[in-house]
Order: structure tokens, then C-alpha cells, then sequence
């Protein structure tokens, strides 16, 4: 009986990683490569302000500043109470920016004032902590060519790199994420979530559905966190594509202490389970790709407890066999990162980290997230 159940555990896994690598073939032979040749599509981007680190925000506005293209800023601030309108005051004076004050309400509330009063057909959202290369969001709404696209985000690295150990872990996690992740979902314009650190998406897709965004509710409770799944979401229930866009990249700070880094992981974790619920209901009359990714993401971290117990309990008997618990580990974990040992081999290190830390440590978040879901803390303010 346990044979058979590990038996079916390894195939399940392993074809599910063959599966996704297929598809991230499909995307690169589909892809479009976006360089400097690009039409000038007019976008608004929205920056949402919550007491962000002033050196922080001055570079996140220099960088849209200085983005290609026709474009308007608009900076929406959630009642800050530092300096943040000392940074803008300077952009706005010049006319650089738009700037909307509202008592603290949250991200969304910030985002819907911004995106409600975007005058462009194209809305990028941008969070303060980030910074975007010149051409990044011009490259990232050309795929809007596509009218069935609604939505689409670019590749993420982080900003603080070089900080320690732990955010070139992160960045490596980030980047996996980004080429490997969403683009193999992107062959099938399915990404599950467009990042709040870049994001663009077609004005008259959003702007209906702003009030339905503010208000989400699940178990009862306004949620907060989560946004960028929760809009991906609204987006792939309306019928639009969500895209990738390799070339469209953007930075963004990561936590610099484990335990910043443990509670954005909880927070992600929880509003993954959330969300892929959400997803679950309309994707299996959507798409079968969205409605097996959904299910996956929900079922195989639960599904792998009793293998992950039976293995602790083993160690207590046989602690030897920990040498092929961990090369077995770090199997899976090279073939689910091959393809950034080719792009950054130096990532590539890191992300064999992070496999293992993610077994170890970050596994046990699932369960703790299952009692967290009517949780509405930020978590790393």
C-alpha cells in the first residue's frame, strides 16, 4: 500500500515537472521577442503609496519617469504619515506626475482611485518598491495586439540582490518563477497571477470591475492581501487571457530578515489556497490547463504529507537513508531549476537553496495558511 502510494506520489510529480517543461517550450516557440522596434501605446501607470522608504519612491518615480512611451503617472497616496509628499512634491511641481491623497483604506482602495481616474486605454500598475527598466512597460503592453489578452506581467528580480544570502535566494525563486512558471502558462495565456510589482491590463477589462476588487469577501471577511491574484482572477473570469513578457523586466525589493521572509511567504501561501479556490470554481468551464493548475496547486501539498511524515519517521530508524532523502531532493529540485542554470548560474546555486529550505521550513506554511484565511494582516508592515 505505501509502495503504491509513493509510486504514484513520484509519477504524479515528476510528470506534472515534464509537463510544465513541454509548455515552456510551446511558449518559447509562440513567443513574440518585444526589443526597441515597438508601437507607442498610451498607458497610465497607478503607483499605490503606503509609507514607503523615501529612497525607495524616488527611484520607483525616476524609473517611470524615464520608462519609453506616451504615458501619464499617477501616484495615489494611502494616508502616509512620513514624508512621502516631500519626495512627490518636486515631480508634481513639474507636472511629472498626478497625485491622489486618501485617508488609509488599503492597496486596492489606493488602486481603485488611480485606476478610475487613468485617462489612457492601457493601465500599468507598479508598487512603490519597485523600479522598471527603460523599455519594460512598453514591451509588456505591445501583447495587448492580442484583443483576447486582458492581462499580462513581466519578469521579476530583485532590487536588493546583493543584500545577503537570503534575497539572492529570493531573487533565484523570483526568477524561476518568472521564466519557467509563468511562462509556461503564458502558452496558453493562463498566468495565475500577475504581479503587483509589474502589471498591465486593458482599462475597459479592469475599470468595470473595480468595485467587485475593493469589496472581495471570503469566509465572510474583506480580504486585503492577495490583490494581484485576486485581480488576475477577475480577469480570467471574464473571459481575457493573462500573458508573460520575458523581456519586460522589472526590480523589486525583497525582505532581508527570515522573519519578513516567513510572513510574506504565509501571506502568498494564503492567499494562493484562497485564490486557486476562487479560480476552481469558474476555470473548469474556462480552461482545462487553469483548472488543472488550480487543483494541482491546491491538492499536492497535502497530498505529500504522508510522505513526508513516513520519511521523518524512517530517519528515527535509519538515519543513513537521510543521504538519498536529500538526493532525492535535490533531483527534483535541479530538474524544476535546469533552465536558469543555463540563463544565471550563479541563481542557479540559490535556487537549490531555496528547494531545500522550501522542503524543510517553508512546506509547513500550507497548514498554517489553512488557519489564516479569514486573516486580514499585511504582514510585513
Amino acid at each position: 500500500m505505501l509502495n503504491t502510494y509513493y509510486i504514484i506520489y513520484g509519477i504524479t510529480v515528476l510528470a506534472y515537472l515534464w509537463y510544465r517543461f513541454f509548455f515552456r517550450f510551446l511558449w518559447e516557440l509562440k513567443r513574440k521577442y518585444f526589443g526597441f522596434m515597438l508601437k507607442d501605446y498610451p498607458y497610465s501607470v497607478v503607483v499605490p503609496v503606503y509609507n514607503e522608504k523615501p529612497e525607495l519612491l524616488e527611484e520607483c518615480i525616476k524609473s517611470l519617469i524615464d520608462s519609453a512611451g506616451t504615458k501619464e503617472i499617477i501616484v495615489v497616496d494611502d494616508g502616509s504619515n512620513n514624508n512621502c509628499m516631500e519626495i512627490l512634491a518636486p515631480y508634481l511641481k513639474k507636472g511629472k506626475i498626478r497625485v491622489f491623497l486618501q485617508s488609509n483604506k488599503g492597496k486596492r482602495y489606493a488602486q481603485k482611485l488611480g485606476i478610475e481616474n487613468a485617462r489612457f486605454p492601457y493601465i500599468v500598475t507598479v508598487d512603490s518598491d519597485s523600479v522598471v527598466e527603460t523599455y519594460s512597460i512598453q514591451r509588456l503592453i505591445q501583447v495587448f495586439e492580442n484583443p483576447k489578452i486582458g492581462a499580462a506581467t513581466g519578469r521579476i528580480k530583485a532590487l536588493n540582490r546583493n543584500r545577503n544570502w537570503l534575497t539572492k535566494m529570493t531573487e533565484a525563486f523570483y526568477l524561476n518563477a518568472s521564466f519557467f512558471g509563468r511562462a509556461s502558462l503564458s502558452s496558453f495565456n493562463v498566468v495565475t497571477c500577475c504581479s503587483g510589482a509589474l502589471a498591465a491590463y486593458r482599462g475597459d477589462v479592469i475599470k468595470p470591475l473595480m468595485d467587485k476588487y475593493v469589496h472581495q469577501r471570503f469566509l465572510g471577511v474583506e480580504c486585503s492581501f492577495g490583490d494581484d491574484r485576486y485581480l488576475t482572477n477577475l480577469v480570467l473570469m471574464n473571459n481575457y487571457g493573462t500573458s508573460y513578457v520575458d523581456e519586460a523586466v522589472v526590480y523589486t525589493e525583497v525582505p532581508e530578515t527570515f522573519s519578513k521572509f516567513w510572513r510574506q511567504q504565509l501571506r502568498w501561501r494564503t492567499s494562493m489556497i484562497r485564490e486557486n479556490i476562487i479560480c476552481l470554481s469558474f476555470a473548469w468551464k474556462r480552461s482545462f490547463i487553469l483548472c488543472l493548475e488550480s487543483f494541482w496547486n491546491l491538492f499536492i501539498p497535502y497530498f505529500s504529507l504522508p510522505a513526508r511524515v513516513f520519511v521523518l519517521v524512517l530517519l528515527i530508524y535509519y538515519p543513513w537513508e537521510i543521504f538519498s532523502f536529500l538526493l532525492g531532493i535535490l533531483t527534483v529540485g535541479i530538474i524544476r531549476n535546469l533552465l536558469l542554470a543555463f540563463e544565471d548560474r550563479k541563481s542557479f546555486i540559490y535556487s537549490l537553496l531555496y528547494v531545500f529550505v522550501s522542503e524543510f521550513i517553508l512546506y509547513w506554511l500550507y497548514f498554517i495558511a489553512l488557519f489564516q484565511l479569514k486573516g486580514k494582516s499585511w504582514g510585513t508592515r
